[in-house]
């Protein structure tokens, strides 16, 4: 009888053990994987080696939301792009909209 309960004791502490190191980190957050590209590039890497299970892993979620941030970048960041004015432009106010006659 002491046998079995020593062996049950020692199964039930492998096991919080156990579930102690299964327990995952948390997902790092989209700021944190722009700031660590090759992280980032790893990470979606490995969601896309396995998309069935990762891609709604929220460090899946969040590493591709950071590459496309860092690879496209705001539209408010880019240039003008010049191009011609029609030919009826002083006809048109500020906003681009047509002046009554």
């Amino acid at each position: 009888m002491k046998f079995a309960t020593a062996s049950l004791l020692v199964h039930l502490v492998s096991l919080a053990g156990l579930a102690a190191c299964a327990r995952e980190e948390s997902a790092r957050s989209v700021s944190w994987y722009r700031e660590h590209p090759e992280e980032r590039k790893a990470t979606i890497a490995r969601c896309s080696d396995d998309p069935g299970q990762l891609a709604q892993a929220p460090d899946c979620i969040n590493a591709r939301r950071a590459e496309g941030q860092e690879s496209i970048g705001h539209w408010k960041d880019l240039p003008p792009l010049d191009l011609p004015l029609p030919e009826n432009a002083r006809d048109l106010d500020e906003e681009g909209l047509r002046l009554r006659p």
